[in-house]
Order: C-alpha cells, then structure tokens, then sequence
C-alpha cells in the first residue's frame, strides 16, 4: 500500500494509526467531465487520510507550506506532456518538496518524451499509467527510471451512484445503442 497510514506511539506504548496529510493537484479546467470528477471525488470519499485539493495550473500560485504534507498527488487533469499545464509556482514547490509524489497520467501516447522529462525533473516516486505491464519497458525503461514504480491503472471505474446499473436492459429499451463512458 503506497499511503500507508504512519504509526505513532502514546505515552502508553500503545501504537495508534495517524492519517496522512496529502494534497491532490488538478487543473479545474477539465471538471466538467463527471469522469474525471468522480475519480477527483473518490480520494476523499474513500481515503481514511487527510484529502486536501488545489488547482495547479496556468497562474496558479503556490501559497502553502508543502511540507506540511506527507504526499502529492499530481492528478491526470494536469496534463504534464503540455509543459505550460501546470503553473511555475507550483513546479517550483514541487521540485523542492522531500516527500512522496504520485502521478497519474493518461494519453501516454501523446508528447511522451515530455512526460518522462516531467516524471525526472519533479522526481516522481510513483506514476499511475495506462501503459499495460507488459509495455512498461518499452515507455519507461527501467535504466532509466530506476527509483520511480509504474502501477498500471484504467483510466476511468464505474462510480458507486452507477452501480445499480449492472442489469443491462433489453435492447429495445435501451435510449443508446453505443455509448462511451
């Protein structure tokens, strides 16, 4: 478990579980799409940490005290293959913060040279990525990035209000034939 809950003992001797600090950045541009939203939603509603969130991009400044986090997230809705998607304050404080830095990145296929620059230049632990396991090598070789673990993920799951969905209705009560997401 990469967000593993740090322990810290009592004046007891008894070890009690402490939630992590972290900060997830996005680009508020791309909230519209109920995907991505709901994969935005989902660290708050399902962590038992603490989720903080803050738009990371164009102008953005950073205002916070980084440190004051155990973990960053870098959310997919920043497209770091654009190198103008997140903003330079933000870079900047990234760059010198010590702690554990998480990726998510999707169209992969698109400026990939940029995103492997980007994972290097803010020393990225750990990239959450759409390439398949078997494919890792030939995107991102390991010689290359040696201290960084790739964890193969979909770039989108059926949100829990869409569960109850699971029957599929006849076709001929059905409104779409073909959907997508």
């Amino acid at each position: 478990d990469f967000l593993r809950s740090k322990t810290k003992e009592n004046s007891i001797g008894i070890t009690r579980k402490k939630p992590l600090n972290i900060l997830i950045l996005y680009d508020n541009k791309f909230i519209h799409s109920n995907t991505i939203m709901d994969h935005l939603k989902c660290f708050a509603f399902y962590s038992r940490n603490n989720i903080l969130y803050a738009i990371a991009t164009d102008k953005a400044t950073c205002a916070m005290n980084l440190s004051l986090f155990d973990t960053i997230i870098i959310h997919s809705s920043i497209q770091l293959g654009c190198h103008t998607k997140l903003s330079p304050s933000y870079e900047e404080s990234l760059k010198k913060f010590h702690g554990l830095k998480i990726l998510f990145v999707q169209n992969e296929y698109d400026t990939t040279e940029n995103v492997r620059q980007r994972i290097e230049s803010l020393g990225v632990h750990i990239v959450f990525t759409c390439v398949p396991a078997e494919h890792l090598e030939a995107v991102y070789p390991l010689s290359r990035f040696p201290h960084v673990e790739f964890i193969p993920t979909l770039t989108a799951y059926v949100p829990s209000y869409l569960e109850d969905y699971t029957t599929p209705k006849p076709l001929s009560e059905r409104t779409f034939v073909i959907g997508y997401r």
